[in-house]
């Protein structure tokens, strides 16, 4: 298992909720950009990666697969303000911890830059003249990575490049919901919701092409259906696109979802 999985697997495995850098001190958590914080609730994980190694946008993007997710991407300022903040206690005095890549990828010999995901540039936060060599990104046409660079005299600010980097750590993104119940699946596997046996991040039922649904009925899932589900159902009642409640996945929330959970009623098989 290479290091990056091994740091990420021990999270999902319930090792430690705690990523450790080796060799230092810095601690992160996995964050959730929540719904009812206006956010797109994608979980992100910083991953210390080897401090004064050099390597690939490729070998960065791969490796952030590998994870179950993919480099981070930022569809706006909202989105860039909480992950820099939610991980702005990154040592800025330590190089090997300051910087970190992200999903944003440039061709060798093009100046066009696209997201890993493919999803459109609709923002960035490239560094401008004011931090020390910029404006950036001014390693092209021979950059084909964005990283984040946190300066001491302009804060936190993408620069462009993979050659000779410091260090190789990764903001991680995990977006994927493999069994479509409108929840991320890796915030799934950290609560405990499914089980991760082989820490890639990715469900094991959805692996083993098994009903991660499982009891649909039991929105709270503690494994029976009860009057808190049907508390939730009233809760959420006429709700058009619901975070929670919609037990047919209809869109909304009504009679026939009441009728589910009591039709379901008791304990889950």
């Amino acid at each position: 298992m290479n290091t990056y999985r091994a740091i990420v697997a021990a999270t999902l495995l319930g090792a430690s909720p705690v990523l450790v850098a080796a060799g230092g001190d810095l601690e992160t958590v996995p964050v959730q950009w929540a719904a009812e914080e206006g956010g797109n609730g994608h979980w992100y994980v910083y991953v210390p990666g080897e401090c004064n190694e050099t390597t690939t946008a490729e070998e960065l993007i791969l490796a952030a697969e590998a994870l179950g997710g993919h480099l981070a991407t930022f569809a706006d300022q909202a989105e860039w303000d909480f992950v820099r903040l939610a991980h702005g206690g990154l040592q800025l005095d330590d190089p090997c911890t300051a910087d970190w890549f992200l999903g944003l990828t440039s061709s060798p010999g093009s100046y066009e830059w696209q997201w890993v995901t493919g999803e459109p540039v609709t923002f960035d936060a490239w560094g401008t003249s004011a931090c020390g060599a910029g404006p950036y990104p001014n390693n092209q046409p021979y950059s084909t990575l964005a990283y984040v660079s946190n300066r001491f005299d302009c804060g936190q600010v993408w620069d462009d490049g993979v050659y000779g980097a410091i260090s190789r750590n990764l903001m991680v993104e995990f977006s994927s919901d493999c069994n479509g119940d409108g929840i991320v699946d890796y915030g799934q596997i950290l609560d405990g919701t499914f089980e991760d046996g082989d820490g890639n991040g990715v469900p094991d039922c959805c692996q083993d092409d098994g009903d991660c649904l499982g009891c649909p009925a039991d929105i709270h899932p503690d494994g029976v259906v009860d009057v808190t589900d049907v508390l939730i159902v009233i809760a959420c009642y006429g709700i058009t696109d619901p975070q929670n409640g919609d037990v047919d996945s209809d869109g909304d929330v009504d009679s026939d979802d009441l009728l589910l959970v009591l039709s379901n009623w008791g304990i889950c098989e």
